[in-house]
């Protein structure tokens, strides 16, 4: 089945009658408003000092299915502009965004994830690939180190001090690990029990 990218910006009031009504809430814009665009999203980041949001997505065409991330302008909130649509790799899924410091982490479907310069969301750079037979389905980044939740193969953790190499630093074999946060010195993992 084939869905339409939607980026739906709500605005919440401040309303505090109104904290637990759905009505304090309304749509200012949506993203992209031509249907021509056959694509999922499954992710997204937000860099706010540069009103910037990277979506991960998963584009169709007639030929392909591709995953990729799109970086939009979201400096004027009624009109969110595409500023660069990446395809990372034929056939898969992008599960995950995470954004730090001009550097956006890509997990993916079965191969680890990638790591990119976005200091030009026109034009990012590949910097490097975090190569791995598992899915980094969701991730934290906090300083050097990039923070898997890996499903079935439990938390992992990366050196990424260095973005062309990054390279598995530890793991904990925990069931399945669906999602990771990190504050500190600990990771706090959402597991399958």
């Amino acid at each position: 089945m084939k869905f339409a990218v939607a980026l739906t910006l709500l605005l919440a009031l401040a309303a505090p009658a109104l904290a637990q009504d759905s009505l304090n809430c309304r749509q200012v814009a949506l993203w992209p408003e031509s249907p021509e665009l056959d694509a999922e999203a499954w992710s997204i980041a937000l860099d706010p000092e540069r009103n910037l949001a990277f979506l991960g997505t998963f584009l169709y065409d007639s030929i392909w299915e591709n995953w990729t991330f799109c970086i939009l302008d979201i400096s004027d909130l009624s009109q969110p502009r595409l500023l660069s649509a990446n395809i990372v790799r034929d056939q898969g899924d992008s599960y995950d965004v995470h954004y730090n410091s001009n550097r956006l982490y890509l997990g993916t479907e079965g191969d680890g994830f990638t790591i990119w310069d976005v200091s030009d969301p026109t034009a990012p750079e590949s910097l490097g690939v975090f190569d791995v037979p598992y899915a980094a389905f969701r991730m934290a980044v906090a300083g050097d180190y990039a923070y898997i939740a890996a499903l079935g193969h439990g938390l992992r953790v990366a050196d990424v001090s260095d973005p062309r190499n990054p390279v598995e630093v530890g793991h904990c074999a925990i069931g399945s690990a669906w999602d990771v946060a990190v504050a500190g010195e600990l990771a706090y993992v959402v597991t399958n029990g």
